[in-house]
């Protein structure tokens, strides 16, 4: 920033002065920007919690906690005690979404773009996804939507992953939720299907040893609604 605003007082004086260092500053910014993005390519750089609110709130309480004993103390200074109780009351509301409501079934409808990802969360605590979004050369919609969304939620395990029917706008996330949770089986309706991204997904469920659990067609006959 110093950098930014100085080309940008200088080139007042001198314009060729105020390009050369934004220039510099330029080179600064990028160099700056590579080593991010190289930083956040290491092992172990970055891991999902679940639910920030919960980091949020305890972190919240314990400032709460420190500055309680040093005002007891006499040793806080006014602006301190502020700031100690702004903090504890964005805490406390960011908790109220942790207490538990009862035991209930929530339908949690991802958005994914063109495509379907709906994911089921029953009152034992289970996890269902239907379906996983679709994908393209440019956007994983499992990579990018749903597995970040689940692992928001504190998701390791979904014990079933439902696949309506196989077509791209529903199965292409799927390889991505299979490589990234513990999954007990597949669901699907045992069409056969010879596109990449259904072949794909086969060979994950292979590969991890998943159970598969093919459908079953049934027909229903009744008699004729007219009668001779």
């Amino acid at each position: 920033m110093p950098g930014i605003g100085g080309s940008l007082l200088l080139s007042l004086v001198s314009m060729p002065l105020g390009t050369f260092l934004a220039g510099g500053t330029g080179l600064l910014i990028a160099g700056v920007e590579k080593l991010v993005l190289w930083t956040a390519g290491l092992p172990w750089a970055s891991f999902w919690v679940a639910r920030g609110t919960l980091v949020a709130a305890l972190v919240g309480g314990g400032l709460a906690h420190l500055v309680v004993r040093q005002w007891l103390a006499g040793r806080v200074r006014p602006g301190i005690r502020r700031l100690a109780a702004v903090g504890s009351a964005g805490a406390l509301v960011l908790l109220v979404p942790l207490v538990p409501l009862g035991r209930v079934l929530e339908v949690h409808v991802i958005d994914v773009g063109q495509g379907d990802a709906i994911a089921l969360r029953f009152p034992s605590g289970r996890w269902i996804l239907v379906d996983a979004g679709p994908r393209s050369a440019e956007f994983d919609a499992g990579a990018r939507r749903v597995v970040p969304y689940l692992k928001r939620w504190g998701v390791r395990r979904l014990d079933a992953v439902v696949l309506t029917h196989p077509h791209l706008d529903h199965i292409g996330g799927a390889p991505a939720v299979l490589r990234s949770f513990a999954v007990e089986g597949v669901l699907d309706p045992s069409r056969a299907y010879g596109s990449d991204a259904y072949l794909e997904v086969l060979d994950e469920v292979g590969r991890r040893r998943i159970s598969w659990w093919g459908g079953r067609r049934r027909e229903r006959r009744s008699p004729s609604a007219t009668c001779g």
